[in-house]
């Protein structure tokens, strides 16, 4: 698809270009906003890209003539778009309501978040939009829930920090989560982190990790927001002298919990049911006496990537592997193939520091108020903040300047045991190769899916054209 669309500026003024994605899960439309620093057109798009219906304005007045509001999301009703902005600055939460039907936009103002309140995270999802924030002194999980008419809900959750983690305030315990949806392909820059957050139609799963403590997972039932919560600690699998010389991060995929537990001596990944009271249903351990690479669906490899440039080495020995996973980040990711077939990805991932910013990380970050230990509040900088509808994470510096050593098990989804079969490349990877191969002069970049389809929008500043392309996905 192209759209005729002129980025300009005032004279020597900085210019501000973006463009802002929107999908309808209920409609078979999504919405571009287009913005400089004069005017906005927002287009609705139908899922043949057509343009269905499109609104300019100036600027002037408008929500989008504040550099303080960063967009954090939405949701839609028919051909109403509502779109969520954040300033961090005042913590002031507002929305914005586009009629494609009557070509009308207002705005409105809808939370402003309390001083005793600690931002955590913000994602859409489903068709809501949730905000999550904590409250420290009373231990207290919120979420605002902001359904398709623009309508914000309300519900205070009790969280009990767990006492391993010592004196540890909510806010502290939860910051920096990463989020997964249960329709978006993972990626592995995300999974080695210890904090995550699962989302489904039904539920949200919060889940903890912290060097061999047992696994905290939080559930949260939609739309009832009962909670409850579970500790998962290892005994089946785990020997009394073995605490406190293990790594532990899990991964959860259609309610079953695959954990990475790693020392020195062996890799084990264990595969627990949840929908069976956590009952253990699989245990894999590699020694160097048994290093069931027989069993692999690609055996261990040290892969290292900087932009377009990849390397791939195999890693023949058990001490080896082990050495080069104990010294990185470890973590474990799980997603489906077309057939139904699971792959599990264990290994490690570790960011290449890249000191001109590398690939242009697409996060949006932002600033945030944080309780001090000693009373009062300081602001702090977290370069993830937000998670931006197109906004891929496999656009992101973290994604595509790495090191990483790692091997695969292929599962039959319903008996969770090994199976045959050829595992192709990652949806992520094969979005971060066709990355490295547009114009570096693109501007305004999204990269989304629509249904299981990918693609890549940006602005062609010569042909002063907006651009989608579809990505092909082998």
């Amino acid at each position: 698809m192209t759209y005729p669309f002129e980025f300009e500026k005032s004279f020597l003024a900085k210019s501000d270009y973006d463009a802002y994605f929107l999908d309808s899960k209920t409609d078979e439309t999504f919405a571009l906003v287009l913005k400089d620093n004069k005017k906005a057109d927002y287009v609705l798009i139908d899922k043949n890209f057509s343009t269905v219906s499109r609104i300019t304005l100036s600027l002037e007045n408008s929500i989008l003539d504040n550099s303080r509001y960063s967009y954090i999301g939405g949701t839609t009703n028919g051909t109403k778009y509502q779109f969520l902005y954040h300033d961090a600055n005042k913590d002031l939460f507002e929305l914005e309501t586009v009629d494609f039907t009557t070509k009308k936009t207002t705005h409105r103002e809808i939370l402003s978040l309390p001083k005793a309140e600690d931002f955590i995270t913000v994602f859409s999802y489903n068709n809501n939009c949730y905000i999550i924030t904590a409250e420290p002194k009373t231990s207290q999980l919120m979420i605002r829930v902001l359904n398709n008419t623009g309508n914000l809900k309300e519900h205070a959750l009790s969280f009990t920090v767990p006492e391993v983690a010592k004196r540890t305030k909510l806010d502290d315990y939860l910051r920096n989560i990463r989020v997964f949806k249960e329709d978006e392909e993972p990626d592995f820059s995300a999974a080695v982190r210890s904090k995550k957050l699962f989302c489904s139609p039904n539920e949200i799963k919060i889940v903890i990790n912290s060097l061999d403590h047992p696994t905290h997972i939080y559930t949260i039932q939609l739309p009832t927001m009962k909670s409850k919560e579970q500790f998962i600690n290892y005994t089946d699998v785990v020997t009394e002298k073995e605490r406190g010389q293990l790594y532990i991060n899990a991964y959860i995929y259609d309610n079953v919990l695959y954990s990475l537990l790693l020392n020195k001596e062996n890799i084990r990944l264990a595969v627990h049911d949840l929908k069976k009271n956590a009952k253990l249903v699989n245990n894999f351990e590699m020694t160097e006496d048994n290093d069931q690479y027989g069993i692999l669906a690609s055996t261990p490899v040290e892969e290292g990537r900087m932009g377009k440039r990849v390397t791939l080495k195999d890693i023949n020995r058990f001490r080896q592997l082990v050495r080069l996973l104990t010294n990185g980040r470890e973590g474990v990711m799980v997603h489906a193939l077309s057939n139904g077939k699971l792959v599990v990805r264990v290994g490690t991932y570790d960011l290449i520091v890249m000191s001109s910013g590398g690939g242009g990380g697409q996060w949006v970050g932002g600033y945030q108020h944080t309780s001090n230990p000693g009373g009062g509040y300081r602001t702090v900088y977290n370069p993830m903040m937000y998670y931006r509808p197109g906004i891929s994470v496999s656009t992101t510096t973290d994604a595509r300047f790495y090191t990483s050593v790692y091997f695969k098990y292929m599962l039959d989804p319903v008996t969770l045991k090994p199976a045959k079969g050829r595992v192709p490349d990652e949806i992520g990877k094969q979005i971060k190769d066709y990355l490295e191969d547009v114009d570096k002069k693109a501007k305004a970049k999204n990269q989304f899916a629509i249904g299981k389809n990918q693609y890549y929008g940006y602005y062609q500043p010569e042909l002063k054209t907006y651009i989608i392309e579809q990505i092909k996905i082998l």
